[in-house]
């Protein structure tokens, strides 16, 4: 049943420390911290961080596009 499956999963999820993030968690981590870490630089280079922050959202779209 689906609803087993869901509740084993997360028991694993709990109990087990080496489980990892997946389906894109990394991606969207990662981009939440450089769109921090680009409001708090200063001059240009904050909109250089930000379009490497948009290349990590728009990774995370086309892997779950294809």
């Amino acid at each position: 049943m689906i609803k087993d499956d869901g509740v084993n999963v997360f028991k694993g999820m709990v109990r087990d420390p080496r489980f990892l993030p997946g389906a894109g968690a990394v991606e969207i981590e990662l981009a939440s911290r450089l769109s921090s870490f680009g409001d708090a630089t200063p001059g240009l280079d904050q909109y250089a961080i930000k379009k490497v922050t948009l290349t990590f959202l728009f990774w995370f779209l086309l892997t779950f596009l294809f």
